[in-house]
Order: structure tokens, then C-alpha cells, then sequence
């Protein structure tokens, strides 16, 4: 009786500590998947921390893998920044209202295309953030509110000041200061090149000025043209009658403003489509810009730009008034 008590103590014990090793080898073995699950999952992207154009706090994937330039102007200001790699894709039509030269326009044309900035295109290219002006943060924000994907808002610039800062806002972003500051001197340069020669334009007016057969337009204070002008030394015509941002503008309006030099498209009094479609609305009405061959011409893309392009637009501007004084 004791031999069959003793040995079934000694058999009860193994099986309990069987159970032990065996609950062990199980709890290691959870472990060891949980451990690996852990190890596999995605870890959260670092970031730093920077503070935008509105004093907000915003938080910069670090590094930049994904990003996206919102619009022609920002693609302008980011090739000077960065190189291809740090770009998911590009929008499509930003580089046609781009004012990338031949050379870039080949390298960056080899991106892929996002078609739009819906939520869907985003997540599909891999991006991680945006840059884009604040004009567009109505929509965008509507969109990257459902992601974590970040956006730095550039301000419509109003002032060679607000330019400058927009290229420093992205070099800090992009984390390419020393780039941006290599751009910065070029514009500083150029613009202390501007302000030398404006004196022989003092009191001297231009206005920005579209027309296409269904009615004409022009831009006062407020505006990239405004900016434009006045780096140029010039008096913008619509600022000085009281016109803020973009507005219609009748015949009757632009013959009783009479500026002294008209901006337009184009590339000469013999070619340039919202020159012909002006001259066929004036109907002989003598308007002095014209009747002289005072009409200074910028391409479409420089004409428009909110880049910092804004300011080799000027230099031509002011190359062109100069030249048409001799």
C-alpha cells in the first residue's frame, strides 16, 4: 500500500511538473510570436519639429521620403532645394506652369504623376507631405485631415520679405537651409541690382493687363503683379487707382487710367494673342502704351508665377522699360 501511495506522489509530481515545462515552453513560444509581431509591424516616422508661417507648430517626417509639391510655384522653389529622390510625385500640370529650364524640366518630367490631390492618389504615390500655398489649404486640409500627412501652407507673397521667407519656411522643412540660403543671396543680389537702376524709372507707371476678346482684367495691391511691378521700380497704375486683388477691367477703365507701360504675354508687339485681341477692343481709341510701343511682354509662366520667380520677372520688366526710354 505505501509502494502504491509513494509512487503515485512521484507520478502526480511529474505530471505537474510536465505541465510546468510544457505552460513554459507555451508562454515562450507566445513570446517569441508576439515578440516578432512586434518587431514586424511599421514603427511610427520621426519627426521634427518646426514653426509655420501662422506660428503653428508643425510636425516634418525626418527625413522627407514622400514629398509633394502642390502647384507649379512650389515645384519652382523645391528644385532649387532638394534633388528628385526626396519627391513621391508631382501634380499633374505643375510642371507645365512651372519656370523650370530645359535641363530640370527633363529630369523632373521623369517623376511619376499624381493626378489629383485626392486622399487615394496621396496614399497610393507614398506621401508623407505636402507643401502648398494657402490658398489651396481649404481643400487639402479637408483631405490630409483623414491621413497623418503634414502641410506646410506658404502665404501668397505680397513683398520681396514674404518670399524670402517662404524659402526659408521650405529649406527648413526640406532640411536644406544652406540651399535656401544660396538662393536667398541670389534674390538679395538681384534685388540690389533692381533698386540701382530704379531711379530712371521714378513716378514711371505699368499695369498688368489681360484681355481675350471677352472683356479685360488687371491686379492691384495684394497681388504677385504688384509685387512684381514695384521690384521693378516701376508705380503699378492699377494700385495707384485704388484696384485691390484681381478685377474686371473695361476699356473705358484702362483709357481713363492711361498707364505708362502695359505688362502683358507674349513676346512682341507682333506677337503676343491678348495684344491683338486688345488692339481689336480699343477700336482706334488712343491709349498711349499702345500707340508708343510701350508694352513690356512676359511669358505666361513668368507673367503668373507666385514663385520667387517673381523677381527675375521684375529684372526683365525693368531691362525692357530701360531699353524702351533710349
Amino acid at each position: 500500500m505505501t509502494a502504491i501511495v509513494e509512487w503515485t506522489t512521484k507520478h502526480r509530481w511529474m505530471v505537474e511538473r510536465a505541465s510546468v515545462f510544457g505552460l513554459a515552453v507555451l508562454l515562450l513560444a507566445i513570446a517569441g510570436v508576439t515578440g516578432c509581431s512586434r518587431d514586424s509591424a511599421p514603427k511610427p516616422q520621426a519627426t521634427h519639429t518646426m514653426i509655420g508661417p501662422g506660428g503653428e507648430e508643425l510636425a516634418v517626417p525626418d527625413p522627407i521620403r514622400g514629398l509633394i509639391p502642390a502647384n507649379g510655384a512650389v515645384v519652382d522653389l523645391i528644385v532649387e532645394l532638394v534633388e528628385t529622390e526626396t519627391v513621391a510625385g508631382l501634380p499633374a500640370d505643375s510642371l507645365k506652369f512651372s519656370n523650370l529650364g530645359e535641363k530640370q524640366h527633363a529630369i523632373w518630367s521623369q517623376l511619376p504623376t499624381v493626378a489629383d490631390l485626392h486622399l487615394e492618389e496621396l496614399l497610393s504615390a507614398g506621401v508623407d507631405f505636402v507643401i502648398a500655398h494657402d490658398w489651396q489649404r481649404p481643400k487639402l486640409d479637408e483631405v490630409l485631415g483623414r491621413t497623418s500627412i503634414s502641410a506646410l501652407y506658404l502665404p501668397t507673397a505680397q513683398s520681396f520679405e514674404d518670399l524670402i521667407a517662404a524659402v526659408r519656411w521650405t529649406g527648413e522643412a526640406l532640411q536644406a537651409p544652406s540651399r535656401a540660403e544660396v538662393l536667398i543671396e541670389r534674390l538679395e543680389t538681384l534685388r540690389q541690382e533692381l533698386e540701382a537702376h530704379a531711379p530712371s524709372l521714378e513716378g514711371q507707371s505699368a499695369m498688368v493687363y489681360s484681355n481675350y476678346g471677352a472683356g479685360g482684367g488687371t491686379s492691384g495691391s495684394g497681388t504677385s503683379y504688384d509685387v512684381m511691378i514695384r521690384l521693378a521700380g516701376l508705380l503699378n497704375a492699377a494700385t495707384e487707382a485704388g484696384i485691390e486683388g484681381h478685377q474686371d477691367l473695361s476699356i473705358e477703365g484702362l483709357l481713363a487710367i492711361q498707364p505708362d507701360f502695359l505688362v502683358m504675354s507674349g513676346t512682341s508687339m507682333e506677337d503676343s494673342t491678348s495684344l491683338d485681341s486688345l488692339r481689336a477692343a480699343l477700336q482706334g481709341a488712343p491709349l498711349a502704351a499702345v500707340d508708343q510701343g510701350r508694352v513690356l511682354f512676359l511669358d505666361s509662366n513668368q507673367l503668373t508665377t507666385t514663385s520667387h520667380h517673381i523677381v527675375f520677372a521684375a529684372k526683365s520688366l525693368q531691362e525692357q522699360a530701360l531699353a524702351a526710354q533710349e
